[in-house]
């Protein structure tokens, strides 16, 4: 009985791989040998991937580290310029200022009637803004455009900075 039950498994085993090719020992050590050589070649590719992408890496946190290591001076109040993103070109020199010196130069520069105000409306510009109902901040007129940021001149301070933070 037990004879008949090996028979039987190996009879399903034969009729099971029947129509496999027969492939011999060195064909066999062949294809394990192109395996291993595609394995090898895509682990290098990899390898080299990674270390370009490190390299990158490490260059960019360099320049993000001396950008971050450079003082800009507000010719102003004479501070540091924390958020360099956040500052405005001088109109004369074209060195970085605070928002806020503008904000407060203009102020002085321009005193208007107690219903005016001075505020950044885009695109390095200041708009001399009018409320008739000064408690109504929803409603106003603008007076007059002051454009403080020349918009075809780039200040050379400015130019590294969409580049270093768009690579973090």
């Amino acid at each position: 009985m037990e004879q008949a039950g090996r028979e039987r498994r190996k009879n399903w085993h034969n009729k099971k791989n029947w129509n496999r090719p027969k492939t011999s020992p060195q064909e066999n050590a062949r294809k394990s040998e192109k395996q291993a050589a595609a394995l090898a070649e895509r682990a290098k590719r990899t390898r080299e991937v990674a270390d370009k992408l490190q390299h990158k890496q490490n260059e960019v946190r360099e320049a993000l580290k001396v950008f971050r290591q450079t003082k800009h001076l507000c010719p102003r109040c004479n501070n540091v310029i924390q958020e360099l993103s956040n500052a405005l070109p001088d109109r004369v020199t074209g060195e970085p200022v605070h928002f806020d010196c503008v904000l407060a130069m203009l102020n002085e520069q321009e005193r208007g009637a107690p219903s005016e105000k001075i505020a950044y409306i885009g695109q390095g510009r200041f708009g001399v803004l009018y409320f008739e109902n000064p408690n109504d901040t929803k409603h106003f007129t603008i007076r007059r455009i002051i454009e403080w940021d020349v918009q075809n001149l780039s200040a050379s301070w400015r130019s590294g900075i969409p580049d270093l933070f768009s690579q973090v």
